[in-house]
């Protein structure tokens, strides 16, 4: 995988379909930097007003964050997968499963 042209996307997509499969922690092969998914999280708790409907209220915030992975992905794999994005975004990944035969994490979109 190293020599292909489109290694970086490839691994995004192993990624992403990791952590919709319900797994919280990235395999060893797929782990670039454990500390950028921490800091992102921070990021984001300061940044994501007290209320976000449909997401959680103030009194599940800190439930939220603590149950949900954020991963950054490059613009390039939002276009793959037909999100529109305007600047540095990410996807959460919830602690609720879809209603669906394959039952995958709900996924949500995050510019920030």
């Amino acid at each position: 995988m190293s020599q292909r042209n489109d290694r970086k996307l490839t691994r995004e997509l192993l990624i992403y379909d990791w952590l919709r499969c319900g797994q919280r922690k990235l395999p060893v092969c797929l782990e670039k930097d454990a500390g950028a998914e921490r800091l992102l999280k921070d990021h984001l708790y300061q940044q994501l007003p007290m209320e976000v409907p449909g997401l959680y209220f103030p009194k599940e915030r800190n439930r939220f964050f603590k149950q949900t992975v954020f991963y950054r992905f490059s613009a390039e794999f939002f276009s793959e997968l037909g999100v529109a994005t305007t600047g540095p975004s990410c996807f959460a990944f919830l602690a609720e499963r879809e209603e669906s035969l394959f039952r995958l994490q709900k996924v949500v979109p995050f510019a920030y």
